[in-house]
């Protein structure tokens, strides 16, 4: 799934979603990286998580 233009995802493997100061949000890795998520992507990232 796409979280930023520059960044696709597989959603196994998202840990979790952070928001940061300024609606940023960052997702966590199972690996522990953080990847930027584009304000287009927060709500579809959201419902797929199932976070709301």
């Amino acid at each position: 799934m796409r979280c930023h233009r520059s960044c696709l995802v597989n959603l196994r493997h998202v840990r979790s979603l952070h928001a940061a100061s300024g609606s940023r949000y960052w997702l966590v890795m199972a690996n522990g990286k953080e990847l930027p998520v584009g304000r287009a992507h927060v709500a579809t990232m959201r419902r797929e998580l199932a976070l709301g």
